[in-house]
């Protein structure tokens, strides 16, 4: 869909999980027809620290980004996507912005003021 709408002259964004394929650079967003990436290739790693398996995955484009493991990732990728879409206002390009949260996938980790929230689940 992104390669679609970048022909027909759409700005793409993708945000968040991509979890589509990295083994080939024909895999990736930004291959895919995205024109930015911002979040991770794999599933699965922590919240915070953005690791899975002992390998760090938090990048933009092609590049690891190294963010301050103290916050949650929907707060990081939510601050990007908010960016995307004030940066673009001023545009002439119509905007696709693919948004994935992480939020589905293990480990379980949620800010603290949500555990105090629902403490009794």
């Amino acid at each position: 869909m992104a390669e679609k709408l970048r022909n027909a002259g759409y700005a793409t964004h993708a945000v968040g999980k991509w979890h589509l394929g990295f083994c080939n650079k024909k895999y990736l967003p930004t291959s895919r027809g995205f024109d930015h990436h911002y979040g991770f290739w794999l599933g699965a790693q922590g919240y915070y620290s953005h690791i899975r398996d002992h390998g760090y995955d938090l990048r933009s484009d092609l590049n690891i980004v190294h963010a301050d493991n103290r916050t949650y990732s929907s707060d990081l990728f939510g601050y990007q996507a908010g960016n995307i879409i004030s940066n673009h206002r001023k545009s002439k390009k119509p905007l696709f912005l693919y948004f994935a949260f992480q939020s589905v996938h293990t480990p379980l980790q949620v800010p603290i003021h949500y555990q105090k929230m629902y403490s009794n689940v």
